[in-house]
């Protein structure tokens, strides 16, 4: 696997960091990767509607599962506990490697006057 020397030092950053949540939704991800969480974690409270999403965003090649889960609701707040993989197979051009698969789990809330956000440490 020969990587370009622009492409080195993110890899290295974000296989050490790839277990933090924050790290994952701040550094990896980019807005059409926030927009699917935020999309499924809306989704998912309506009744039967699905809990898990995997996508592969065409521009960084990384491929994410997200599960919800756990839901709650309380007055004016709801909260999401979610299992995030973080999959760097596809940007190095590797199939099934787990070295290259991390996991991390970040829980979000929605407030009614925040709008959903990534609950930080």
């Amino acid at each position: 696997m020969a990587l370009d020397q622009s492409e080195r030092l993110p890899i290295h950053d974000w296989l050490k960091k790839s277990h933090q949540p924050e790290y994952v939704y701040d550094q990896i991800m980019d807005n059409s990767d926030r927009q699917q969480v935020h999309a499924l974690l809306k989704e998912s409270e309506k009744p039967g509607q699905r809990r898990s999403a995997e996508w592969l965003n065409p521009v960084t090649r990384v491929k994410y599962t997200l599960t919800l889960n756990t839901r709650t609701s309380g007055k004016g707040i709801s909260g999401y506990r979610t299992r995030l993989y973080t999959d760097l197979n596809p940007r190095l051009g590797l199939e099934k490697n787990t070295r290259y698969v991390k996991r991390c789990s970040p829980n979000f809330s929605n407030k009614a006057k925040d709008g959903l956000q990534l609950q930080r440490k």
